[in-house]
């Protein structure tokens, strides 16, 4: 009873985002026709879309693990208390960046924990403080973005390195509490902790394959589905508490934007052609080569692995596709007419 409810749930939520995808669409086409690709209405509705396909995804994700899964109410306690963790952890992670950017005198526009929905936000200080409701990525962005230009290299990477720095010191402090819980000495605490963390290093270095990168499990769904799966270790906080930062803390030393390695690794690079006496154009050239390159892996990472987890699902059946996306343009293109003509 309790699945079908949940499933009834996430498939009327799945069909409120689809619904607001199809608005978002029209209202971009609308103005594109009015207004051009660069207008308010335009920018609004590609964010609108965006939220919503984050919607759609983890609506999926959560699905996929309630049809696979026995639910109780045990299962959910431990899902809520993963997403607290989640949460609090990522809260943390942009707390470092917000503080080191108010250390080095930057002032703070905005201060995001998650992505897609807003379920909370409130300004204070001129900063705008916002909660979304998927618990992955977020972001510190300055007032004016041109302020980082002004600060020297090291004050970059201190910017950069803010969150980094608070995961650490969580994992090392979760680490302690966990050892103590099991009757351990504060010192073996710490020195296990540093043990651990160059043991991982060495296992994630042996471990690294394009098997692991691409893959159609690594899709966006087939993630949640995964974290959801894994939220029964969420029942031990301080054990949760001690992985998920010392996990975080791994994603984000990746080099690939938007990732706060990419930020360190880049002005390393650009402080090492500038003491070998590069001509700026050619650091320009590398730094830009090098941005793109983070992006391109990191889009195609996304775009394989959904492509790839939604012709598994398609399972050969394109005529049908091919039908609901003609169906899918047909209504969009029906509305946007419509709202044009009640425009004109």
């Amino acid at each position: 009873m309790l699945q079908l409810f949940l499933m009834g749930l996430l498939l009327l939520l799945t069909l409120i985002s689809f619904t607001k995808i199809i608005r978002g669409c029209i209202n971009l086409l609308v103005a594109f026709k009015k207004n051009g690709k660069t207008s308010k209405e335009a920018d609004s509705a590609y964010g609108k879309i965006f939220v919503n396909a984050i919607n759609v995804m983890l609506c999926s994700g959560c699905a996929a693990f309630v049809g696979n899964s026995q639910i109780s109410f045990h299962t959910l306690l431990n899902i809520l208390y993963m997403y607290l963790t989640l949460n609090l952890i990522l809260f943390a992670h942009e707390l470092g960046h917000y503080l080191a950017a108010k250390k080095l005198g930057i002032k703070v526009d905005s201060f995001t924990v998650g992505m897609g929905m807003k379920i909370f936000e409130r300004e204070k200080n001129g900063t705008t403080f916002t909660f979304r409701i998927v618990p992955f990525l977020g972001f510190v962005k300055p007032k004016n973005p041109k302020d980082l230009d002004t600060l020297k290299s090291r004050q970059r990477i201190l910017f950069a390195s803010g969150g980094l720095i608070i995961n650490f010191v969580l994992y090392v402090l979760g680490f302690i509490i966990v050892s103590l819980g099991k009757g351990y000495s504060l010192f073996y605490g710490i020195k296990k902790s540093f043990v651990f963390l160059f043991d991982m290093i060495i296992y994630l270095i042996h471990s690294i394959s394009l098997d692991l990168i691409y893959t159609p499990e690594g899709s966006f769904d087939g993630q949640v589905e995964a974290m959801l799966t894994m939220s029964e270790i969420f029942s031990d906080f301080w054990m949760s508490f001690t992985v998920i930062n010392l996990m975080l803390l791994f994603l984000n030393l990746f080099p690939i934007p938007p990732l706060d390695g990419s930020h360190i690794v880049k002005e390393v690079l650009i402080k090492s052609l500038q003491l070998l006496k590069i001509p700026k154009k050619a650091i320009r050239f590398v730094s830009g080569a090098f941005i793109a390159m983070g992006l391109l892996f990191f889009g195609s990472r996304s775009l394989i692995n959904n492509g790839w987890d939604m012709y598994n699902e398609l399972n050969g059946r394109w005529i049908e596709l091919s039908l609901w996306l003609l169906f899918f343009c047909s209504v969009i293109g029906y509305f946007t007419q419509r709202k044009l003509d009640k425009k004109a």
